[in-house]
């Protein structure tokens, strides 16, 4: 049995601004890849943020099956998801293999920590699709702009929620390990059955490998559908105020959007 998130009439005010998100309403399923796209200040990394309770909205529902995460305690709701900014400021240094090993205490009370804890293959795993074993042994502090994501990556799939956020995971990547990400979390999605949804900001390849486009601008969805229905020139024009070409990728036949 899956199940989905529900968002219902969601919205949102910073203190002190006039500008609205919201309301917003939609279904993420399990299985799928869903894609927040939009201009800067459109509103994504605010919706991930809602979404994960960081932050408490105006008005508005979200629901796990039958569960309101918003009135949920924090470990209660670490347990369903896990949200992956784009930097982690620390107050100390950690290594790598010790970020990722907090990534495991998250959500676990201390007497499973001490009498359950995580197998070693499991952090080994996502050091090894993820790469990290060159910087396993290095502080975070140290890390380039792409590493240090890679890292938080790491921190958080160990942590194995049903639900996976993430704010521009491939923003500091190189082309080699933002194909590796993503196929990643494409197995997450496709083989765990989880939740991924991911704001980002790349029209060439969103289409790719997202199955669910969230069209937002200045505060408001302005288009939920598939890839290939929300990734039009028309579509994508009026928020964006450019023409796109649609083209689709002579391998897979997912759409691709070129700039002029």
């Amino acid at each position: 049995m899956t199940t989905s998130l529900t968002i219902d009439n969601l919205s949102f005010r910073w203190k002190n601004s006039q500008a609205l998100l919201g309301p917003i309403s939609g279904m993420l399923s399990p299985g799928r890849i869903t894609a927040l796209i939009g201009p800067n200040g459109a509103g994504k990394s605010t919706l991930l943020r809602l979404v994960a309770a960081f932050l408490k909205p105006l008005s508005g529902t979200i629901h796990y099956g039958d569960q309101n995460l918003i009135h949920m305690s924090s470990l209660s709701r670490g347990r369903i998801l896990t949200l992956v900014p784009q930097i982690l400021p620390l107050g100390f240094d950690l290594t790598v293999h010790d970020l990722l090993t907090l990534g495991t205490y998250v959500h676990r009370s201390w007497t499973k920590r001490i009498f359950h804890p995580i197998a070693l293959n499991e952090l080994d795993s996502v050091i090894s699709r993820l790469k990290l074993e060159d910087l396993v042994n290095k502080p975070y502090s140290q890390l380039s702009g792409g590493e240090a994501q890679r890292a938080l990556l790491g921190m958080a799939l160990v942590q194995d929620t049903p639900i996976l956020l993430l704010d521009e995971p491939t923003a500091h990547l190189d082309p080699g390990h933002a194909h590796h990400l993503i196929a990643y979390l494409e197995e997450l999605a496709r083989v765990d059955r989880k939740i991924v949804v991911i704001a980002y900001h790349d029209l060439a390849t969103v289409g790719l490998f997202a199955d669910e486009i969230w069209l937002m601008n200045e505060g408001q969805m302005m288009m939920i559908g598939p890839s290939e229905e929300v990734l039009t020139s028309e579509a994508i024009q009026r928020v964006y105020r450019v023409k796109f070409y649609q083209m689709k990728h002579p391998s897979t036949q997912r759409v691709m959007l070129l700039p002029p």
